[in-house]
């Protein structure tokens, strides 16, 4: 006799939900540091809303993309949807600058989120969406800064077109080298992130 065990299997997550599963490993990291000695509660506060911001605006141009409503603007800025209201410049702490600066303040945990987001950027879809999109790549790449990943992978070089080689010859346009698991992280099937627990 067999005994049946009903079982829930993970699907994989879109784009979308596995930059967010990153978004929200990174906010629950900075927000864990509250009982250590390297962040402030007000950098904490300002880290976690400058994350949650990088987020929506993504996603907002993600959705756009999708639903073939994206507004290409003519000018400096190009940029689709309201625009944020001007408010006066914060007098509390601001957010470092440097490359890899949360990387530096969040060792080990944060440097392998960093790598996950690299295995994300290096999605053949993403890899597709960035070219399409530059706009998506600007948005990013603060995010890739202070986690020390690869600006070029969002700001991809222009197409060179090969003279009388048509397009199927030259092995299309999104080539992407395997990635292998940060240190540290161990596999992340479907991106789940449940096993990460902020120290």
């Amino acid at each position: 006799m067999f005994l049946l065990c009903s079982m829930t299997i993970a699907q994989p997550l879109s784009l979308t939900g596995r930059f967010s599963q990153v978004i929200d490993a990174l906010h629950a990291l900075v927000a864990a540091q509250y009982r250590g000695p390297v962040l402030s509660v007000a950098m904490i506060v300002l880290i976690c809303g400058h994350l949650r911001r990088i987020e929506r605006r993504v996603l907002a141009l993600m959705a756009d993309i999708r639903a073939g409503t994206l507004r290409v603007g003519h000018g400096r800025g190009g940029r689709s949807g309201p625009r944020e209201t001007a408010t006066a410049a914060p007098t509390g702490p601001k957010l470092p600058q440097g490359y890899a600066w949360l990387v530096r303040a969040v060792p080990n945990k944060a440097a392998a989120l960093g790598g996950w987001l690299r295995v994300l950027l290096e999605d053949p879809e993403m890899v597709a969406l960035l070219a399409a999109t530059p706009r998506l790549g600007r948005m990013l790449h603060p995010l890739c800064r202070m986690l020390a990943v690869e600006t070029s992978l969002v700001t991809p070089a222009p197409a060179i077109a090969v003279v009388g080689e048509p397009r199927a010859a030259r092995g299309g346009d999104c080539v992407t080298p395997s990635a292998p698991a940060p240190a540290g992280m161990g596999p992340m099937p479907y991106w789940n992130l449940r096993f990460f627990r902020p120290a």
